[in-house]
């Protein structure tokens, strides 16, 4: 018979089961139902590696077929979920399936344990994915959260061929009502490609903004992606600023499918 996650607490050392109880008792119902209590240890540890990090991504299972489940662990916060999808596209791995939770730690802090089973794009059977590129997703990753410059976005085999040398229109926008309210919320519209998402938030980043808010929306191949965006020092964003930074996200998107090539 299968032991219990509260029995098997009661096997581990005084300072584990302190650890594992903690985290146990902060995951949701759902998360309980699903995993052992070995499982739970050892996604109790992993959490507790992050330490101050902004976020820590971390190889939880070699799959047999090919491929990986990353533990990803980070403070949750709405657009959270793009960002990861978005590294992991860069870094031209593909989400099968993902395990979504929540948790409320000691400190209030509200944080996301998600683990996302992935593989490499266009890969053979078989293919394991590799140290290094799980600690660069993990860096990366940090950046975004942070708001921080990006390293140049990761070519894909399909882009360097020139499978996106023409590019759609796209548009950008800044919501009216939400201005008159004294928010500032983007409107992104164009056809979707690899790297787009990273390049909106590096572009904003580097006209002095900090994306607080993101709804992320992929309709068919289009994109629709709002961002609640705030200037960095805390300053009013004039109109003239605000046809600026509109062109600037309108010719970043436009252009991203040469960006490095040259």
């Amino acid at each position: 018979m299968a032991q219990t996650a509260r029995g098997y607490l009661m096997q581990v050392s005084s300072e584990d089961t302190t650890v594992t109880e903690s985290f146990l008792s902060s995951m949701p119902e759902s998360y309980r139902s699903v995993y052992s209590s070995v499982e739970i240890e050892e996604h109790a540890g992993i959490c507790a590696r992050r330490g101050r990090h902004p976020a820590h991504v971390e190889l939880w299972r070699s799959l047999p077929t090919g491929g990986a489940i990353l533990c990803v662990v980070a403070d949750d916060h709405p657009g959270l979920l793009s960002i990861v999808s978005a590294a992991l596209h860069l870094h031209e791995l593909d989400v099968t399936t993902a395990q979504i939770y929540c948790r409320s730690r000691p400190d209030n802090v509200a944080e996301a344990v998600d683990f996302f089973w992935v593989r490499a794009i266009d890969a053979r059977s078989g293919q394991q994915i590799e140290a290094d590129e799980i600690a660069s997703v993990g860096r990366l990753l940090g950046d975004l959260v942070v708001r921080q410059a990006c390293p140049d976005p990761i070519l894909s085999p399909r882009q360097a061929s020139g499978h996106f040398d023409t590019m759609p229109l796209a548009r950008a926008f800044f919501e009216t009502q939400s201005l008159r309210g004294g928010k500032y919320v983007l409107v992104v519209e164009a056809l979707d490609y690899p790297g787009l998402l990273l390049r909106v938030a590096r572009t904003l980043h580097g006209q002095g903004l900090d994306i607080v808010a993101s709804d992320i929306r992929t309709e068919g191949a289009r994109v629709r992606d709002r961002f609640t965006v705030r200037d960095t020092l805390g300053a009013r964003i004039m109109p003239e600023r605000l046809a600026a930074i509109r062109a600037a996200v309108v010719e970043a998107v436009r252009n991203g499918s040469t960006a490095g090539q040259s």
